[in-house]
């Protein structure tokens, strides 16, 4: 019989409860008689080892479960004063988010009012503009007259009776009273005493402007330095040094008719 059959046989007898049992107790008579052949002291000794790894084994894990322990106890307390940060946090959030609220309804209102003023802001651009386009020379009118001394101011109040804007261009765009004006503001020149002169002539200027829209056929006299003098159409001031000559100052514009050439006020100039 070769070897595998042999291994074979023996496997099926194994598997009989009998054959099983009988070679139990073979083996456990056999580790008998082995531990009859060792000494007492041998065995103690075998034993007391046998002790002693138990007890390092039992001390392990003693020391092992007292670490986890430890480790438990501290992750309790970890997530302990975790969920107390949490809850800290959270009621720091819910703060915030009221404060975050309140400046959001705070802006928004902000925002609107804004808006509101700056649209306020355009229209009144555009009123200013409206005026300013409309209204600018009836303002400027307005402006110097204010400028002039209240002596100069009673001296045309026969001639400015309504000294509103409207009323001085009303009164300024009427021929009587522009030439009126004109005559005024000669004699005092030609006095030389009056220190609202220049203020004086720019009004008229001013005036006569707004008075030329009516009357078209009435025009400044186009008149410069260095131009040659000519009485008939310029007044010498009598600050002239020349009886003659070229012109060296104007002092006041003249007025002609440019349809008729004719000369309606004569130039003040100074030689």
């Amino acid at each position: 019989m070769d070897k595998n059959s042999l291994k074979t046989e023996i496997l099926v007898l194994l598997e009989d409860e009998e054959v099983r049992t009988k070679v139990w107790a073979i083996t456990l008579e056999k580790s008998e008689k082995h531990s009859n052949t060792l000494s007492p002291n041998k065995v103690e000794e075998s034993n007391q080892n046998e002790c002693h790894a138990m007890q390092a084994e039992s001390d392990a894990l003693k020391e092992e479960n007292a670490k986890l322990r430890s480790m438990l106890g501290l992750k309790d307390s970890a997530l302990a004063e975790s969920e107390s940060v949490i809850r800290s946090l959270n009621v720091e959030k819910s703060g915030l988010e009221e404060k975050l609220s309140v400046a959001l309804t705070d802006f928004e209102k902000k925002e609107k009012t804004l808006a509101e003023t700056l649209s306020l802001y355009e229209e009144l651009k555009r009123k200013i503009t409206f005026y300013r386009d409309n209204f600018e020379e009836d303002l400027r009118i307005k402006e110097v007259y204010e400028e002039l001394s209240s002596q100069t101011k009673v001296s045309i109040k026969n001639i400015f009776k309504d000294t509103t804007p409207k009323g001085l261009v009303v009164c300024g765009t009427q021929e009587k009273f522009i030439f009126s004006f004109w005559d005024y503001i000669k004699a005092e020149i030609n006095n030389g005493s009056n220190q609202d002169d220049k203020k004086l002539v720019c009004l008229f200027e001013l005036l006569f402007a707004r008075f030329k829209l009516a009357f078209p056929m009435f025009e400044l006299q186009q008149v410069k330095e260095g131009d040659v003098f000519d009485n008939q159409n310029f007044v010498k001031h009598h600050s002239s040094q020349n009886m003659s000559g070229p012109i060296q100052a104007l002092l006041f514009r003249g007025c002609v008719n440019n349809q008729t050439g004719k000369i309606v006020k004569q130039s003040i100039v100074v030689l």
